[in-house]
């Protein structure tokens, strides 16, 4: 056989190999893309889970704590409302919540600071008594308990402030979660 003959014959066949290579990368690359938006839509939904079983479960908390009604003047219902509070505020701090849900309860509470301002003072109490390494919530609330005493035109106007300051926070924004 003739050599040039071999060497084109070698030729070609490299030439095929490099097509069917190039071929295969590049469904390859398209089955890791795939794979890497399956696995970029799974966290999402892990994280969205997460959410929502955390809000159930501070729903389900606060409703079963105020079911026999508001009990401030009782200091073991007190404590464990602001500890549901605190609890709710690590898990927005942490971005375990959503924004929207942890501003409607905000508004909620700051609702009951101003029907039940005699529990204010114990919830700073609380807060000085078990947030030693927390100074963003003892400003957060703080800020809360400022929002409650100003003067407002209109109680949506208190609601649209209570909003905004959850929302000038930034707290998890900062240390923005990987879930």
């Amino acid at each position: 056989m003739d050599t040039s003959v071999s060497a084109d014959i070698v030729a070609y066949v490299a030439l095929l190999l490099s097509v069917v290579s190039v071929v295969v990368t590049w469904r390859a690359t398209q089955h890791a893309k795939r794979q890497a938006d399956i696995a970029e839509a799974s966290s999402e939904l892990a994280r969205e889970s997460g959410h929502t079983s955390a809000v159930i479960h501070f729903t389900a908390q606060f409703l079963d704590l105020t079911a026999s009604g508001i009990r401030f003047d009782d200091e073991e219902w007190s404590a464990r409302f602001w500890r549901l509070q605190h609890m709710e505020f690590y898990f927005y701090d942490n971005g375990w919540l959503p924004r929207f849900i942890y501003e409607l309860w905000m508004a909620r509470l700051v609702g009951l600071y101003r029907k039940y301002p005699a529990a204010v003072p114990g919830q700073l109490k609380h807060l000085n008594d078990y947030s030693m390494n927390s100074d963003d919530i003892v400003d957060f609330f703080s800020g809360l308990h400022e929002l409650a005493i100003s003067e407002f035109a209109a109680e949506g106007e208190r609601y649209a402030a209570v909003r905004s300051y959850v929302r000038s926070r930034e707290l998890y924004t900062s240390r923005a979660s990987v879930l």
